[in-house]
């Protein structure tokens, strides 16, 4: 924490001093604009309430730039205004009210006077004001000299204000105590501030005040004490010496930027005097803590941030003499918009803190690089002297590097092997690229924006991104829609060749449309090619997959010649909607004659659609899987069409199936796939002159028990064995001379798959397929 011997921050504004003739204390002069054409001057002037009481404005001089005239009065000085104000107790009287009390006190004089300026844009004026005299008591050099000051104003094209001083121009130090008061400024046009320490006059510009050996405008106070003043908040800080009681002058000069140009300067005159203070402990400021994340502490009252951030801290205040009844006030000058300042547990408390333990909390909201000051000021309530103190945290915002990838290019191939390095190795530190990359350097393959972080143990770090372009023209470009209005976004697009000595179809390339529905192909190396939208389920349920010229079957589809690239293929997937319904068809489809593949091997990854069979509308698609299984739910009854995309494949005579309320569901189908035609191969069934041989398994599938539900309509022999996909037997379940009527067999237990049960019932064959979960 700050303690009095670092930064214990008192400002003692009362005085207590003999009797004098010569009774001027300060000043202050302010240029206000009214409108375009008027302008208003604002004279302050601050006596010693035992001095003159006589005080009357002399008038304010006007000297401009070569070229420019005199501005035209509109009205005299107001009637003069009276205010004491002596910075004590209110309960306790000063000279101003009170002839013979202790304390002298301090009465601001106000008149303002209106000037026409319309005709004078362009012109700076030099305003200036002169009037005697200083306090006699004046130990600096300055005892009864004049007070002379001017302010350089410039008129402009639109309005402009000098600072306005919000503080009184005067206060006093106690001795031997460190002590600080801000000039609080402010200007209404929010043009930058800056404040230096200049010299004090006397009659005019060339006269500077008789300053003893020893002091000067940079030293007002002589070799002894330490006087700084802070560039961009005005707070002025001095040390007293102890012991030495003395009475100087010291002039502020404020300079006014207006995107970068200076176009103004007010100064003001203030007296100074140290005086012996009661006995009493000054509120203790800690330096920050509790810093957000990235912040350091540089010193008690500086903090360095990186940019990109909020930048917080807390800080807090202990009132030492709490237990004899005092407390303190905190507030700050919310000059940076958006800042806040808030209570520690109670944010709703925000501004001004109040207690004998005071926690705070400042944050400012990601500010972009360079330096800030933020001016608290504290006051307690001790009487009759009460302590008063300014004080400037500084904030530090470093800038995070940019601009320091290299690339080896900024474009590349698409449709070709190139590569583009991307190297952040300028700036040292660990390195998080947006491609998970963790190297100085990197090789990319794809076009696209690529952002690396880098973290540095000493500096800011960086951030930076390069785009890489693309510049090939692909070979096959296009975008799908969907029938409603609408693109297909986010789906597989294949590229597919079809090998005429196998008679199947090979995806060569596989890309995935963008939001717009659009796709691309580069290169590919075979001559006849077909484009295949596969939507994705279930984000496009009612959508089928369709080849480029919106067809469903591969044998529809129209060809692609590379020789003729670049093509432009847009197309439409077709629709299929389930209306839903209790009905259900299932089956294998195996191998057929006339293949390349085994007979009666399974077909996996084949494309199987349904249709209902008198309009030809498609009610959806799956994917036969390894077993060559594939199902069809939540179908309506009625009569429908089973078909496979394959080459060569007619998909017009196809298998047709009668789904009614006696038989809603079928399952356990045996398909054929020969080369040119899908065949539904139907076993011999037994069939008696009692009637119908039935072999059933249920539940199926099943994760339970299942069961072989067996009914004859004579008394005839039956094995049953259990085979799985590969043609390999596993039980055998019954081998006897069954009776006439219904039984039921436990079928053993088996792991998860598909089986088939093989029933040979008077000589006969029927098979049921099985799935375990």
């Amino acid at each position: 924490m700050f303690n009095k011997y670092l930064l214990t921050l008192l400002l003692i504004p009362l005085l207590y001093l003999p009797s004098n003739a010569s009774h001027l204390m300060g000043n202050d002069l302010r240029i206000v604009c009214v409108n375009n054409c008027t302008t208003r001057v604002e004279l302050r002037l601050y006596r010693d309430c035992t001095g003159s009481n006589f005080i009357s404005p002399t008038p304010v001089q006007f000297t401009p730039t070569s070229g420019c005239g005199q501005p035209i009065s509109l009205t005299g000085w107001s009637v003069q205004l009276t205010t004491e104000v002596t910075p004590i107790c209110p309960t306790v009287p000063t000279n101003c009210t009170t002839p013979g009390a202790t304390f002298n006190g301090v009465q601001e004089f106000y008149w303002e006077r209106e000037y026409d300026m319309c005709n004078l844009v362009g012109c700076t004026y030099d305003i200036s004001y002169s009037t005697c005299c200083r306090n006699t008591i004046i130990t600096s050099g300055a005892a009864n000299n004049s007070i002379y000051f001017e302010n350089s104003y410039t008129v402009g094209a639109t309005c402009n204000n000098s600072p306005e001083f919000l503080n009184t121009p005067l206060f006093y130090a106690c001795a031997g105590q460190l002590a600080a008061i801000n000039m609080g400024a402010f200007d209404a046009d929010g043009d930058s501030l800056t404040y230096a320490l200049a010299s004090c006059y006397n009659n005019n510009s060339t006269s500077p005040v008789t300053y003893a050996a020893g002091y000067s405008p940079t030293a007002p106070f002589g070799p002894s004490w330490n006087v700084t003043l802070h560039p961009t908040t005005g707070v002025m800080t001095m040390d007293p010496q102890p012991g030495n009681i003395m009475v100087g002058v010291v002039c502020v000069e404020t300079n006014e930027y207006r995107n970068g140009q200076l176009i103004g300067t007010s100064v003001r005159d203030i007296q100074v005097s140290t005086i012996a203070c009661p006995s009493q402990n000054v509120p203790i400021v800690s330096a920050p803590y509790n810093l957000s994340p990235g912040g350091t502490v540089v010193n008690n009252n500086t903090v360095s941030f990186c940019s990109g951030s909020n930048v917080c801290f807390d800080i807090n205040i202990v009132e030492p003499d709490s237990a004899m009844g005092q407390s303190a006030t905190i507030w700050w000058d919310q000059s940076w918009a958006g800042a806040t300042f808030t209570e520690v547990g109670n944010p709703s408390n925000t501004d001004t803190l109040s207690g004998t333990y005071i926690n705070g909390r400042f944050c400012l909201p990601n500010p972009a690089p360079g330096n800030y000051a933020v001016v608290f000021s504290l006051r307690d309530n001790s009487c009759p002297v009460f302590s008063y103190v300014d004080f400037v945290y500084n904030i530090q915002i470093t800038a995070t590097a940019s601009n320091f990838v290299t690339a080896s290019s900024t474009t590349i191939d698409t449709c070709g092997s190139d590569t583009v390095t991307l190297d952040a190795s300028a700036l040292s530190g660990t390195y998080a690229w947006s491609n998970g990359m963790t190297t100085p350097s990197i090789d990319v393959y794809q076009p696209g924006t690529y952002t690396v972080t880098v973290t540095s143990g000493t500096g800011c770090g960086g951030v930076d991104s390069v785009e890489v372009l693309p510049t090939a023209i692909p070979q096959i470009t296009g975008q799908v829609s969907t029938p409603s209005p609408g693109l297909l976004a986010f789906s597989p697009v294949y590229l597919v060749w079809h090998d005429p000595s196998t008679q199947s179809l090979f995806a060569l390339d596989t890309v995935t449309t963008d939001a717009n529905g659009n796709y691309a192909f580069c290169k590919f190396p075979e001559d006849t090619l077909y484009v295949k939208a596969a939507p994705q389920l279930p984000t496009y349920p009612n959508f089928l997959p369709t080849y480029s010229d919106t067809a469903v079957f591969w044998n529809n589809a129209e060809a692609w010649l590379k020789g003729g690239a670049p093509h432009v293929v847009d197309f439409e997937v077709r629709s299929g909607t389930n209306p839903g319904g209790p009905g259900f068809i299932g089956g294998l489809i195996s191998q057929g004659a006339n293949k390349t593949s085994g007979v009666g091997d399974p077909v996996p990854d084949v494309t199987v659609f349904i249709r209902e069979q008198s309009s030809g509308d498609y009610y959806g698609y799956t994917t036969t899987d390894n077993d060559g299984y594939f199902s069809f739910s939540n179908l309506p009854l009625g009569q429908y069409e089973i078909a496979v995309d394959d080459p060569g494949v007619d998909e017009d005579n196809v298998p047709s199936l009668n789904l009614t309320s006696q038989a809603p569901s079928v399952d356990s189908l045996d398909f054929r796939l020969h080369s040119t035609y899908l065949e539904l191969f139907v076993p011999t069934s037994v069939i008696s002159a009692a009637g119908v041989v039935a072999v059933q398994i249920m539940p199926n599938p099943s994760n339970e028990s299942a069961y072989m539900l067996l009914e004859l309509p004579a008394e005839m022999p039956v094995s049953v064995e259990i085979w799985d996909v590969q043609g390999k037997q596993l039980e055998q379940v019954l081998r006897e001379t069954v009776g006439t009527g219904r039984h039921l067999y436990a079928l053993p237990e088996l792991g998860a798959g598909i089986y088939f049960v093989k029933a040979n019932v008077g000589g006969e064959m029927i098979v049921r397929r099985m799935v375990r979960k």
